[in-house]
């Protein structure tokens, strides 16, 4: 494995397996992944690794000059100066604005959430482009898609399912502008949403493909599916269900018979461990690492499987952390670290190029009980989601009773209260919704479980869903900017 980028320095642990063919739906699909695309994902990683590389240099000389400057005069110049995030400033967040993107009729409840936020282009620039977008589903079973820098909904699918966090992923094209989004709701049904080149929503082109397989004209029950990422290419997608199948997805775009352009999507592999031990635990979700070559599968056991999809070889197994069943995953952006929460609440940083736990995280903390002056005793509470900032120096992971924790990476920051921040709903149990339904108010069960997290640019802000609350969440500092 030595073209897997250095941050994880696997060996793997199963034997390559010769190009064999399955069936879906009736189609004959290779478990191999075609070389032509296979050559796509490596130029992909090769791109970013070097991108990577190149932002690191750039912020080691703008650190440099900002100390040089410090210790000349005491003065930094303001292009010099630090905008991310500090410890001092996320103590001060609150909740800036609520909004509620989907229809009051439903029950409340945002049940998932992904979200492309500014993006640097440039490395030796500090110019972000405003292609950020916001993807939320909920009990209205239908996908909004938000324009954050103009706050405003720009686009709507109605669907007939709904769609939880871990399968929904969204991909903004820096240099084209161009979106795309994908899900796979209780159905078992991939969906595709993409934009036209410039990421105009005027044209919104899209796809759907089955997963259920067919038996003598009987489809099966639908597809558990735990797991969908889209590849940086943009063009690929992976889906991931609990029996631990990897499915690889291709997005092509090509000319309408009847002008314009099509959205297409084709299973290109498929390919599992078909070890004895993975045949006795469910996987539950996935992320995949930054640069594109290594997939990380959670399982029901509370172990991690990292997958080289070079080789489509299994390349190693993260155990030790927990026996519970692993609820998220999240990669830093710089490769080198991957957290992971679990139904018990226990929350893991490992560091991928020693395969190390370097933080043990708990969702357990204490305080004062609302409206009184007693200290609340430590009650665990599950996790269900985690993202890591823009640059990996903090953690964010959201508990089952609505409470949301930010915490500095590193160690030595393990449940070191002066290292971690927590965030709070101010809507207590009872509070009126807007719901109408046969005109009564319907009452707000909160606090429920955050179920989705997305940072915002530097760091300087996040936004939460909750699955028993309406709106959408946006976190940060009073006199900054909501992202």
């Amino acid at each position: 494995m030595e073209d897997v980028p250095a941050a994880v320095a696997v060996t793997p642990t199963t034997e390559s397996t010769e190009p064999t063919t399955s069936e879906t739906d009736g189609s004959e699909t290779t478990t191999v992944i075609p070389a032509n695309q296979a050559l796509q994902l490596e130029t992909k990683w090769k791109e970013l690794s070097a991108n990577r590389k190149k932002t690191t240099k750039a912020k080691k000389k703008r650190d440099k000059l900002r100390q040089s400057h410090q210790a000349k005069d005491g003065t930094v110049p303001k292009e010099l100066e630090e905008v991310y995030a500090t410890m001092e400033t996320l103590n001060e967040w609150e909740c800036t604005q609520t909004k509620n993107l989907h229809k009051a009729s439903y029950k409340a409840g945002v049940l998932g959430m992904n979200g492309t936020m500014p993006t640097i282009t440039d490395p030796d620039s500090t110019t972000t482009t405003p292609n950020a977008v916001l993807v939320t589903s909920a009990r209205d079973k239908q996908l909004i898609f938000y324009d954050i820098p103009q706050q405003k909904i720009v686009h709507k699918e109605a669907l007939k399912t709904t769609v939880p966090s871990n399968c929904l992923d969204s991909f903004v094209d820096v240099v084209t502008g161009e979106k795309v989004v994908a899900c796979v709701g209780d159905d078992g049904i991939v969906r595709v949403f993409a934009t036209a080149a410039g990421g105009e929503w005027d044209t919104v082109l899209s796809c759907h493909l089955s997963l259920q397989s067919t038996v003598e004209g009987v489809k099966e029950e639908p597809t558990n599916v735990v797991g969908v990422v889209i590849h940086p290419t943009g063009r690929h997608v992976f889906v991931v269900t609990s029996n631990g199948k990897i499915h690889f997805l291709s997005i092509t775009k090509q000319k309408a018979e009847e002008g314009g352009e099509e959205l297409q999507i084709n299973i290109a592999a498929t390919f599992e461990d078909t070890s004895a031990a993975a045949s006795e635990v469910e996987c539950s979700c996935i992320s995949l690492h930054p640069d594109g070559l290594i997939l990380a599968i959670g399982r029901s056991d509370g172990q991690v499987a990292l997958w080289d999809l070079k080789t489509q070889q299994l390349a190693s197994v993260l155990e030790g952390s927990t026996e519970s069943k692993i609820t998220a995953l999240s990669f830093s952006e710089n490769g080198y670290h991957v957290a992971t929460s679990a139904i018990d609440g226990a929350v893991t940083i490992w560091d991928l190029r020693k395969q190390s736990i370097i933080a043990s995280l708990s969702s357990t903390t204490t305080g004062n009980d609302e409206g009184g002056d007693a200290p609340t005793t430590g009650n665990t509470k599950e996790v269900h989601s985690l993202a890591f900032c823009p640059s990996g120096k903090y953690l964010a992971y959201g508990t089952s009773n609505g409470e949301i924790i930010l915490s500095l990476v590193g160690k030595g920051s393990a449940n070191d209260e002066s290292k971690m921040v927590v965030l709070k709903s101010k809507i207590p149990p009872g509070t009126p919704t807007k719901r109408k339904k046969k005109g009564k108010a319907a009452v707000n069960a909160g606090p429920g479980n955050v179920c989705g997290l997305v940072w915002g640019d530097d760091a300087q802000s996040l936004v939460s869903i909750n699955d028993s609350e309406r709106g959408v969440s946006f976190w940060g500092s009073l006199n900054v900017k909501d992202p």
